[in-house]
C-alpha cells in the first residue's frame, strides 16, 4: 500500500535496543552506548525531531546507577537520525531491522556518553516522554507523552555499564601456617574486586629487586606493598598461572633483621597500601584506575591477618642493616623535617638538610694500582685495574651495644639503601667490570668501603720518547651528586692498601711496569672542579721491555732483510731496478708499522718522518750504487789487462817464429836415400 504520512496516529516506540552491541557487551567511561527507539513497522515516514521545531525534545530515562546515589539518567534524542550518523561515524543501514528501504528511517537514535561513576549491571528504559510539540499535521501525531514502557522496556541485546575502578577485597598467602625467617621466600596476593591488568614490569626484573627492603630506590615502575615485618615486597606478575586476573602477587624474600611484632601475625603495614613507584593499575576491561585506598585495615575482614587458621610469623635473625628510619637521602649529620603534602601516601613530605657550620663531609681515599693493560697509544686510553679504598663518619651507625665491626658486600650501597659519596671518575670512558666489594661498618660510625675496579680511562701519554717512556698517569675522583659543600677528598695513607690486591686475582698482560716505582710514589692532590671537589692520583710507570722489543725489532728486521736482499743481487745490468726497489719496500715496511704502532701525528710530522726516511734509504741507494760501480769498474780493468797481455803473447809468438825458424827433421828411406820431411 502507498505510504500515507496522515496515518501516523497515536505513535510511540514498538521497542528499544542498543545499536552496534552485542550480548552481555560491557561499557567504559569515555564510550558511547548508542539507543534506539524503534516505532511500528506500520510507521510512514518518521519525521525527525528537528522537523517539528526546537520544542520537540523526546527523553529517554534510563535505570543507570551513580556514586553518588541517584538511580535514573534521561537522555535526549539526537536532533536528527541521519545526523547522528555523521556526529558518531556509523551507519543504521548495518542494521537490517533499521534499514526501511527508503531514505526515511522509523527510529530516533538517543546518544548516552558513558561517564565516570556511572554503572548498571543491566541497562534498562524506564520512561519514554514524546512532548506535544513533536505532533507535525499531516506528518505525524503521537501519543501517551509520558509513556512507561513495560514489557518493552527491556533493551537488546543486554548490556550494562561499568566505570567504577576496582577495589582491593582480599589480601592473604598461600603459604602454611608457620614461622619463617631470613631466606624464606613468601608470596603476598592481593585480590581485587574486578579483573585487573598493569604497566610492563622494568625489563632487569632479577633478584636485585626481589630482595628489595626499601621503597625509597625501588626501580621506577615496580609496584611495592610494605608490612609489618619492616619488608618491603615487589609485584612479580599474576599469581600462579595468571588465569585468575582478579589476583596480584607480591614477593617477598625474608631478610636479615626482619621480623613481626611480638604476638603478632604477618600484615600489611598500618596505614600502607600498594604503592605504584610510577607503575598503574587498571580495570582490565574499563582501564579505570584501581582505588587502592580500599586495602583493608589490619584485623579487619580481607586483611592478611584476618585468616587466623593460617597464623604467618616472621621470627628475627639478625640485625637489619641499614638500621630502622635510616634515611638513605640524607646525608650524615643531617636533619629531618616533613611538611602536609596530601599527594603522599602518609600525606607528608620529608625534607632533610645539612646544618652549614657542620663543614663539607670528610672522605678519606687511598689507591692501589694493580696492572694497566690495554693501552692505545692512537686514542690516548688504557684500561687499570686498581682498588680503591674511601672511609667516611656516619653517626647513625653509632652504637656500642653492636659488633666492633659488621662486614658486609657492598649491596646496600648498590641497591642505594645506604649513603655514600658516589664516587666516579672524571676521566672514566666505560665501566667494564664492576666488582663485588667490602663494606666494614664500625660501632662507631666508621664507614670504610674497599672496592676494585677494572675499567678504561681516559690519559694523557706524552709520547716524545716512545718507545722507551715513562708515562705519568693519573685519575680524578669526584662525587657525581655532592658539591664541595658537601664532601671534602682527603689522601689516606698510601700503605693502607698495600695487600687489598690479594682478595682478588689480578689481570695478566700488562703493558707497564709500575713495581719499581713503589706505592709511596703515588702522589694525590686536591682541586676543584665546576663547584665538585677532586681528588687526582698520579702514578709513575714505565713501558715493559717486552714490549719495547716488539715495537723496534720488527721493523728494523724488516729493513735489514730489505737490504740484505738487495746486496746479494748480481750486480748486472739487469738487477740495477732491485736496489730502488728494494729500498723503496723497506720503507713502505717501516712506515706501516710506524702508522699501525705509534700513535697519531700532524700531517706535518708524518711527513718529516717520511722525509727522514728517504734521506735514509737514498744515502743507503748512493753507498749501494757506489760499490756495484766499483766493483764493475776493477772488473773492467781487469778485462783490458787481459787482453792486452794475450796481443803480447801474439807478437812475441810472431816474432820468435821469424827469427828461430823451426829445425828441418831428415827422414831415412830403406833405400838409404834421405829426404826431408814437412814442417808439423
Amino acid at each position: 500500500a502507498a505510504c500515507d504520512p496522515s496515518k501516523n496516529r497515536n505513535l510511540y516506540p514498538a521497542s528499544f535496543s542498543v545499536f552496534g552491541a552485542w550480548e552481555g557487551r560491557q561499557y567504559a567511561a569515555g564510550e558511547t552506548v548508542m539507543l534506539i527507539a524503534k516505532f511500528p513497522t506500520s510507521t510512514c515516514k518518521l519525521p525527525e525531531p528537528q522537523d517539528a521545531g526546537p520544542g520537540c525534545v523526546p527523553v529517554m530515562t534510563l535505570a543507570v546507577h551513580f556514586v553518588n546515589g541517584s538511580q535514573c539518567y534521561a537522555i535526549n534524542a539526537y536532533p536528527s537520525t541521519k545526523g547522528a550518523e555523521t556526529a558518531y561515524g556509523i551507519s543504521f543501514l548495518t542494521d537490517p531491522s533499521l534499514d526501511t528501504g527508503s531514505d526515511v528511517y522509523n527510529h530516533w537514535a538517543f546518544p548516552l556518553n558513558v561517564m565516570y561513576g556511572m554503572y548498571t549491571s543491566k541497562l534498562t528504559v524506564t520512561g519514554f516522554r514524546i512532548p506535544g510539540a513533536c505532533n507535525v499535521v499531516g506528518k505525524a501525531m503521537f501519543s501517551n507523552y509520558d509513556l512507561i514502557p513495560k514489557s518493552n522496556s527491556l533493551l537488546s541485546p543486554n548490556v550494562s555499564i561499568d566505570t567504577l575502578p576496582p577495589t582491593i577485597v582480599n589480601v592473604y598467602t598461600g603459604k602454611p601456617a608457620g614461622s619463617y625467617t631470613a631466606g624464606d621466600v613468601l608470596s603476598i596476593i592481593v585480590e581485587f574486586s574486578k579483573e585487573v591488568s598493569f604497566s610492563e614490569l622494568p625489563s632487569k626484573y632479577s633478584a636485585f629487586y626481589q630482595a628489595a627492603n626499601n621503597s625509597y630506590k625501588l626501580p621506577f615502575g615496580l609496584p611495592s606493598l610494605e608490612l609489618n615485618s619492616l619488608a618491603v615486597t615487589v609485584l612479580e606478575g599474576y599469581e600462579g598461572t595468571g588465569k585468575d586476573r582478579r589476583k596480584l602477587s607480591f614477593l617477598y624474600l625474608v631478610s636479615t633483621g626482619e621480623f613481626t611484632p611480638d604476638g603478632g601475625q604477618l600484615e600489611v603495614a598500618d596505614g600502607m597500601t600498594i604503592q605504584l613507584n610510577g607503575a598503574t593499575i587498571v580495570g582490565l576491561a574499563t582501564g579505570v584506575e584501581a582505588d587502592l585506598t580500599t586495602m583493608p585495615k589490619p584485623g579487619t575482614v580481607g586483611s592478611l591477618s584476618s585468616n587466623f587458621s593460617n597464623k604467618i610469623t616472621i621470627t628475627k635473625t639478625g640485625e637489619k642493616f641499614p638500621p630502622l628510619g635510616y634515611d638513605p637521602n640524607a646525608a650524615p649529620g643531617s636533619t629531618s623535617s616533613t611538611t602536609a603534602n596530601a599527594t603522599r601516601r602518609n600525606g607528608q613530605i620529608a625534607h632533610t638538610r645539612r646544618d652549614a657550620a657542620a663543614g663539607p663531609i670528610v672522605v678519606s681515599v687511598s689507591m692501589q694500582l694493580n696492572s694497566i693493560f690495554n693501552v692505545n697509544e692512537k686514542s690516548q686510553s688504557l684500561s687499570a685495574d686498581f682498588t680503591l679504598q674511601t672511609s667516611w663518619n656516619d653517626a647513625r651507625f653509632a652504637d656500642p651495644t653492636k659488633p666492633a665491626v659488621t662486614t658486609s658486600g657492598t649491596d646496600a650501597i648498590d641497591r642505594g639503601f645506604m649513603w655514600s659519596p658516589r664516587l666516579t671518575f672524571g676521566n672514566r670512558r666505560d665501566l667494564t667490570s664492576p666488582f663485588e666489594g667490602i663494606l666494614n661498618v664500625t660501632n662507631t660510625g666508621l664507614v670504610t668501603l674497599t672496592q676494585r675496579y677494572i675499567a678504561s680511562y681516559a690519559v694523557n701519554l706524552d709520547m716524545s720518547d716512545f718507545p722507551f717512556d715513562t708515562q705519568t698517569l693519573s685519575w680524578d675522583v669526584r662525587s657525581q651528586n655532592y658539591s664541595r659543600s658537601l664532601v671534602r677528598f682527603v689522601a689516606a695513607s698510601p700503605s693502607a692498601l698495600r695487600n687489598a690486591s690479594a682478595m682478588l686475582a689480578s689481570v695478566q698482560d700488562p703493558t707497564f711496569s709500575f713495581s719499581q716505582y713503589g706505592q709511596r710514589t703515588a702522589t694525590i692532590t686536591t682541586g676543584i672542579y665546576a663547584d665538585f671537589h677532586v681528588l687526582q692520583v698520579t702514578v709513575k710507570a714505565a713501558r715493559i721491555a717486552t714490549m719495547t722489543s716488539v715495537f723496534l725489532i720488527f721493523p728494523i728486521c724488516l729493513v735489514c732483510v730489505s737490504l740484505g736482499m738487495v746486496l746479494s743481487q748480481d750486480p748486472g745490468k739487469e738487477s740495477r731496478l732491485s736496489v730502488p726497489t728494494g729500498a723503496l719496500t723497506a720503507t713502505m715496511a717501516f712506515s706501516f708499522v710506524v702508522s699501525n704502532l705509534c700513535p697519531p701525528v700532524s700531517y706535518v710530522t708524518r711527513m718529516h718522518l717520511l722525509i727522514f726516511q728517504t734521506y735514509i734509504f737514498a744515502a743507503v741507494q748512493l753507498v749501494v750504487n757506489y760499490y756495484l760501480w766499483r766493483v764493475q769498474a776493477a772488473r773492467r780493468e781487469l778485462a783490458e789487462l787481459n787482453a792486452e797481455n794475450k796481443a803480447l803473447l801474439a807478437d812475441a809468438q810472431w816474432v820468435a817464429r821469424k827469427v828461430y825458424p823451426p829445425p828441418t827433421k831428415v827422414a831415412v828411406m830403406p833405400e838409404g836415400i834421405h829426404k826431408p820431411s814437412p814442417p808439423p
